[in-house]
């Protein structure tokens, strides 16, 4: 974090008070899990966001790219990190935090699922989204 991020933090705080549950809508039905879909998260957070005039900025610093093994030998697993830079509108104070993201295709979108998991768990994490449910309860 940079040295002027008292005021940018303060919005955050107020950001993750007034958000509310973004429930799991999505479903896995391969691995059989529910997850929150990216674009309940963003309507969720982008009026907030804007109210706050709080922004961000998703840099990529770095790429990877694994071929599959196994029976995967058609997947290629991408790794993003990003540099992400959030900014109050206001103040002009910044926050800077690095991600990374992971995702596997057999086709040209493993990059693109690398990137759009990074943001969408930075965004989970850093506003403290409530999904509703607690992944550490054991379910048989």
């Amino acid at each position: 974090m940079s040295e002027n991020s008292g005021k940018l933090a303060l919005k955050i705080a107020k950001i993750i008070g007034a958000l509310g549950n973004v429930p799991k809508n999505g479903r896995n039905s391969f691995h059989k899990y529910d997850y929150v879909m990216e674009a309940d998260l963003t309507r969720a957070l982008a009026p907030l966001l804007s109210e706050h005039n709080v922004a961000f900025f998703p840099s990529v610093v770095e790429v990877t790219e694994t071929p599959g093994k196994g029976s995967k030998q058609q997947d290629t697993l991408a790794t993003v990190t990003l540099e992400i830079t959030i900014v109050d509108g206001e103040s002009g104070d910044t926050m800077v935090v690095r991600w990374r993201g992971q995702g596997m295709d057999s086709g040209d979108k493993a990059y693109y699922k690398a990137y759009t998991g990074a943001i969408k768990y930075f965004l989970m994490k850093t506003f403290l989204v409530d999904t509703g449910d607690d992944p550490e309860i054991d379910q048989d």
